[in-house]
């Protein structure tokens, strides 16, 4: 539109010349100076601000480093979580796989038997003893006659550990029947009289059931809301107030359970029952990485464990804890057990012992001879002697003529122990021999059985105030897997593997920070008593520690220098690996580019860390492998220490190279590795994580992961 005034047209205006006009630079040209000179300061300054920050991040970040990895005072760091390794050891500990290629992988099946009599009897975990028909239509007896006895078993103690004794009571049970039985082991008999006619009398009765059980008895006040249901005790107030007077258990005074599976290596358990490992790692179960036993077989090994005592000849130390000959055989009474302690702070105790024959028992062989009474609240052994002479086909088999498996009992009386005293303090020890005491694989067979347990430990709450501990007395050592390299580290390398309720671990921080540093140490079954005593006393220290052998895994830290000689290991069970002069890898040898290149895969694997910038720092390597005692496989060391074992060839050795690498930011690391070498093969392979080290060439404390996060 064009704009008229007084009455006349004006010229229109050309705007992009007026606009041009506007922003000529000659027009600004002060302002743009000035702009200019503002942002110019400015860009400046923030030059400045941010190469100060840079510098003073860098700063902080090699103070940070260098605090890290040389802060001696504290093994758990507050800025990063704490990581711990075999390798801070002085003491070479031999790492393995679960599958290692000398150990041929087998699987067993589940256990299935087939009964010989009907299955009319059963106790429940309050001891009710029912009497009914079986529910298979091959075994029924709906329409027979029958009737059953009772017997109390009682013996097993010494003089006479290897005889148990039968007493019979005045009670009869019919069919259709429930009874309270105050007897917590006996052996019930059931008799059918046949329906052939109106003349049948007593002598044509004949035997169709016999079985022994076993069951909690003592259990105090008992609360009985169904009428139906007769009450039977031969000594009626003998523990009727039994339960008044146990010791409540709570999370930071826990309970404590050992289930001891013979032959049961650490690795023999990651093998072999697989579903119970991964449910134990979700509960939060430690494991110890470097526990060596001390003995060859059981009882050398678990007295130590439950007594602190060895009738083992000395090694090192001042052999305080080592029994005299005038104190063998084991006389039981005269030592002090983890069970003693327990039942001191009036907590219920058991102990659940596979003896397999009438003359075994874990404490009843060699050095033991038994008990003259019975140690514990509960002490099945009596029961253990009816099943092995009467029940178990064939002899030293798995299946019973009930039907049942032998483990299958054991695993039972663990349970249901625990279950109704999992609001009271209580104590058991079980040993489980006959499955896995020859071949360790036969493992898989109760793999779920043992996880179903401890999901149903969890389930009713008995986890929250118990403690709970499942080992090895020992790896294999009967089966051929014995024979192999491997086979040799494990059978020296049982599992110890425990559980802590998390009000403990809240209440403790500072005696579980101890045990996960000692994690990695290098332990022994002494220390394992000690450290267990620590329960048993309910959480206090240790009076009489200086009469004990060995170190509380809760209190104390076992130093990385420690010896198999200082933790009272017999050379022929030492796994700290001595260097060998020969075979020497050196850098322009094949075997040294195998090395590299083992390191640089594994390097790959850390996505903070450079494996093309690998450099090995030294130019010849020597190897470790296990002394040949070990290798040989020697139950005992020669009387006369100059006789030397004889040279046996390594199969397996490893090597500790120390590297630099840098990171992806150019920062230079130095790690520890350990180098697995496979003699046959000639195959490196890197089967641990690395660990940083200081320039004192002592190994950090600090997990890859987290020190790759420092700028």
């Amino acid at each position: 539109m064009q704009r008229v005034v007084c009455g006349r047209r004006r010229r229109p205006v050309r705007m992009k010349a007026y606009w041009w006009r506007v922003l000529h630079p000659t027009r600004w040209r002060s302002l743009v100076l000035v702009v200019l000179c503002f942002s110019a300061s400015l860009v400046v300054y923030k030059s400045i601000t941010v190469t100060k920050s840079i510098n003073d991040a860098m700063q902080f970040s090699n103070q940070k480093y260098e605090q890290l990895l040389n802060d001696s005072y504290s093994p758990f760091p507050a800025q990063f979580p704490y990581f711990g390794s075999l390798l801070e050891n002085e003491c070479k500990f031999p790492s393995l796989l679960p599958w290692e290629n000398d150990i041929s992988f087998r699987v067993a099946g589940p256990l299935s038997c087939t009964k010989n009599m009907p299955d009319i009897v059963t106790l429940d975990e309050e001891n009710v003893l029912s009497i009914h028909d079986d529910l298979d239509e091959k075994w029924k007896r709906r329409k027979a006659k029958i009737r059953c006895t009772v017997s109390k078993l009682s013996g097993g103690l010494r003089p006479k550990n290897t005889e148990m004794h039968e007493i019979p009571t005045n009670l009869t049970l019919y069919m259709d029947s429930r009874t309270k039985i105050d007897m917590d082991q006996f052996v019930v008999r059931c008799f059918e009289t046949p329906q052939t006619g109106k003349n049948e009398t007593k002598k044509d009765e004949y035997k169709i059931y016999q079985r022994p059980f076993a069951g909690y008895a003592k259990q105090g006040l008992i609360l009985i809301s169904c009428p139906d249901i007769f009450y039977f005790t031969d000594n009626f107030f003998n523990f009727w107030d039994k339960k008044k007077t146990l010791t409540k258990s709570t999370p930071e005074k826990p309970s404590l359970i050992v289930l001891v599976l013979d032959s049961t290596s650490r690795n023999q358990f990651l093998r072999h029952a697989p579903k119970s490992w991964k449910f134990m790692e979700e509960l939060g179960f430690v494991t110890l990485k470097g526990y060596n036993k001390i003995g060859d077989n059981s009882g050398v090994n678990l007295f130590p464990i439950v007594a602190g005592k060895t009738p083992e000849r000395q090694v090192g130390g001042d052999g305080k804890e080592v029994l005299q000959k005038e104190e063998l055989p084991v006389v039981h009474e005269n030592h002090e057990h983890l069970w003693d302690l327990f039942k001191k702070r009036n907590c219920v105790t058991m102990i659940n012992d596979d003896i397999m024959h009438h003359s075994r028992g874990l404490f009843a062989y060699h050095h033991h001879k038994g008990f003259t009474k019975p140690p514990t609240d509960y002490y099945f052994r009596p029961f253990e002697i009816f099943n092995v002479k009467n029940q178990i086909r064939p002899k030293l088999g798995q299946c019973t003529e009930h039907g049942e498996t032998v483990m299958g009992q054991h695993f039972d009386l663990f349970e249901k122990f625990t279950r109704v005293y999992k609001d009271y303090c209580h104590f058991s020890f079980n040993f489980f021999t006959s499955l896995t005491h020859d071949n360790s694989f036969h493992l898989e067979a109760v793999d779920e059985q043992i996880r179903d347990i401890l999901e149903t430990f969890k389930g009713i709450g008995a986890m929250d105030n118990t403690a709970v501990v499942i080992m090895g007395d020992h790896g294999n050592r009967i089966g051929a897997v014995q024979y192999s390299y491997s086979g040799r580290i494990e059978e020296r390398a049982p599992l110890f593997s425990i559980y802590l309720p998390e009000g403990f671990r809240k209440a403790h921080p500072d005696l579980m920070r101890n045990f996960k540093t000692n994690v990695n140490r290098l332990t022994s079954n002494y220390d394992i008593h000690r450290t267990l005593k620590e329960l048993a006393l309910g959480v206090e220290e240790d009076k009489d520690a200086s009469k004990y052998r060995g170190y509380n895994l809760f209190r104390e830290l076992v130093p990385t220098t420690r010896t198999c000689l200082d933790a009272g290991i017999p050379e022929n069970f030492c796994l700290c690996m001595p260097q060998d002069p020969l075979p020497r890898i050196e850098r322009n040898s094949t075997k040294f580019q195998k090395m590299e290149e083992a390191i640089r895969s594994k390097l790959a694997e850390y996505e903070c860390l450079d494996p093309g910038s690998l450099k090995i720092e030294e130019n010849e390597l020597r190897t470790h492998a296990i002394n040949d005692a070990a290798r040989k496989g020697m139950r005992n060391m020669p009387l006369d220490e100059t006789e030397e074992p004889p040279k046996m060839f390594k199969e397996h050795r490893f090597i500790y190279p120390r590297v630099t690498v840098a990171t992806k930011t150019a920062s230079i690391r130095r790690l520890l590795f350990e180098v697995k070498f496979y003699t046959k093969a000639e195959r490196m392979n890197v089967i641990s994580d690395p660990v940083f080290i200081n320039e004192d060439n002592k190994p950090s404390q600090i997990a890859i992961e987290y020190i790759c996060r420092i700028p």
